[in-house]
């Protein structure tokens, strides 16, 4: 295979890239957190220094139905940025111990199917690529779930996670878990789902309630919120507070999020 002639013949192997992708069975699972950095795995024999030098690598993404995206590709020894997706610039770094590529500033628009391909060069030729497939999930924590009282009802929310969340009660006495008829909201830019549910209270016998939000990430729960009997109103209850730390962190990963969507 002759991929002697440089850069000019990147556009054409993109396209064979494509093509052989789709015919790759092994797939490698990464998890990835929002606004933190995903490892994608080359998975070759680790080149040796004069392999470098000659070693062409495409990470790309797949796209339904469209041309294959280019997260980042390296040849004549360095990494070349004429083909990059403009989303990538600035946030790939390839370790050459490992084949292997950081992508930092996760956003869940990352989250999808990628490829790897990796071309060696043996006796002056370039062999058929070594493949690596490869499936990045994304996940962002919620903030933990706040009740307050809204006409005669509790009403739980909790905000900033991916993917969609769902909320749960639970309710005492007597102790009883029941899942929640949860409304999902998703910002359009940053991506992230704010979630709430309501449920009746009954105050002719009072009781305590916990709201708990389940989600890709794991379970939060709130802290437990008592139903003063007869209409009182429990000191203990409090609402949330629009300032609060969790609120603060939702705000600041909203607008960091929504300044890289604006820049790619």
């Amino acid at each position: 295979m002759d991929l002697s002639r440089g850069p000019a013949l990147l556009h054409g192997l993109f396209v064979l890239c494509a093509v052989l992708s789709a015919g790759v069975a092994r797939q490698v699972p990464i998890s990835a957190q929002v606004g933190a950095s995903a490892i994608l795995p080359c998975d070759v024999p680790t080149p040796s220094d004069s392999q470098w030098e000659t070693l062409r690598l495409f990470v790309q993404r797949q796209n339904h139905g469209d041309r294959e995206t280019v997260v980042f590709s390296f040849s004549e020894n360095a990494e070349q940025t004429g083909h990059q997706t403009p989303r990538y610039r600035n946030r790939t770094h390839l370790f050459r111990h490992n084949a292997s590529l950081s992508l930092s500033h996760i956003h869940p628009w990352d989250e999808g199917q990628y490829v790897c391909h990796v071309f060696l060069r043996d006796k002056g030729e370039y062999q058929p690529p070594l493949t690596t497939k490869l499936s990045l999930s994304v996940w962002a924590d919620f903030s933990k779930p706040m009740i307050e009282e809204r006409d005669g009802e509790a009403e739980c929310v909790s905000v900033g996670g991916f993917p969609e969340g769902r909320l749960s009660w639970t309710l005492a006495p007597p102790a009883r878990t029941e899942w929640a008829n949860t409304s999902g909201e998703r910002h359009p830019q940053t991506r992230l789902y704010n979630v709430s549910a309501r449920i009746p209270l009954d105050t002719s016998v009072g009781g305590r309630v916990t709201c708990c939000v389940h989600y890709a990430g794991g379970q939060l729960c709130s802290d437990p919120w008592d139903v003063p009997p007869n209409g009182e109103r429990s000191p203990h209850n409090q609402a949330p507070s629009w300032g609060g730390a969790h609120w603060t962190w939702y705000l600041s990963l909203t607008l960091g999020l929504a300044a890289s969507h604006s820049l790619s």
